[in-house]
């Protein structure tokens, strides 16, 4: 006879998600049961037509979505930088982007993210300057590359 699995709850009897942080889940990782692991994948960004569309880590929960629509509701200030910015099922999309905010929207959505997870982020250490500058040189040469050919 196989054996049943107990079904986990979180706190108040609701099924949580149980989020796994260096083989720990749940309150033993430091995230709260209703924040899922889910995070903005820059590796994969693609601008096309001024209409930037980036990937997130995994697919994220209804609730996830709905505190990403409520705090990006609250923090959304573009000043005609960008249009609208909308999330779709794993993806968030920002139309009519202006060049040369980049940054600007890249940190307004990293806050988002951060603040959606609870403000729990993994701490990724002292950053090295000499490091930033290579990786700035590389992503300028990789969006070198990625830029269409100029007509001659």
């Amino acid at each position: 006879m196989a054996r049943r699995r107990k079904r986990r709850l979180a706190p108040g009897g609701v099924p949580g998600v149980f989020t796994s942080v260096g083989g720990l889940t749940g309150r033993a990782a430091g995230i709260p049961w209703s924040v899922s692991a889910t995070g903005i994948d820059w590796g994969g960004a693609v601008v096309e037509d001024a209409t930037l569309k980036v990937g997130l880590t995994a697919r994220p929960t209804r609730a996830w979505a709905r505190r990403f629509r409520r705090v990006l509701a609250l923090l959304d200030r573009s000043s005609g930088e960008w249009d609208a910015i909308s999330l779709r099922a794993d993806a968030i999309t920002v139309t009519n982007l202006r060049e040369g905010s980049e940054e600007k929207l890249r940190h307004m959505l990293e806050g988002i993210v951060t603040e959606v997870q609870g403000g729990h982020v993994e701490d990724t250490g002292p950053r090295d300057e000499e490091r930033e500058k290579l990786r700035a040189r590389d992503r300028r040469m990789t969006d070198a590359f990625r830029r269409p050919k100029a007509a001659e």
